[in-house]
């Protein structure tokens, strides 16, 4: 468990999952107030990841980590995870010292177990079979900034 207050950037996407928007956004807000983390800001995409994502990674600048509800948002399928994801984690989160937490996978980097949960799911994912992707559907990008009071 996180002892010390983040202010975290978070990450929604949407379009592919049976998990709506409206539900990642409520669960990020949720992890927030219950750990009284403080959300500066969240990013979405439609689909796969585009630019939310970047604008996401690109205002970790400004903050403790990144929050999103699953590592699946993260990348376009699954089966992606292996040769993007594990990339990213391995260089922003545990060596470049921000935090990256996903509600519903329980991930976190702030300790080794958390580390070494994290790697084990991506090692997995990258053995089985790609998943299909669905069409792409054009939509805004639409950020969210949550006024939490301490």
């Amino acid at each position: 468990m996180l002892e010390r207050r983040l202010n975290l950037i978070g990450y929604v996407r949407v379009g592919d999952s049976l998990v709506s928007g409206i539900e990642q956004l409520n669960a990020i807000k949720d992890y927030c107030r219950i750990h009284k983390h403080r959300c500066l800001a969240v990013y979405t995409d439609s689909v796969q990841p585009a630019f939310g994502l970047t604008r996401a990674m690109d205002s970790l600048k400004k903050a403790d980590g990144l929050i999103a509800y699953d590592a699946s948002r993260l990348v376009k399928s699954v089966s992606d995870s292996y040769r993007e994801l594990r990339p990213l984690v391995e260089s922003r989160f545990m060596h470049g010292h921000k935090k990256l937490i996903t509600i519903a996978d329980g991930f976190e980097n702030v300790t080794a177990a958390g580390q070494e949960n994290l790697m084990n799911t991506l090692n997995e994912w990258h053995n089985r079979e790609e998943m299909p992707s669905p069409t792409y559907d054009p939509s805004e990008h639409e950020i969210y900034f949550v006024n939490q009071t301490p």
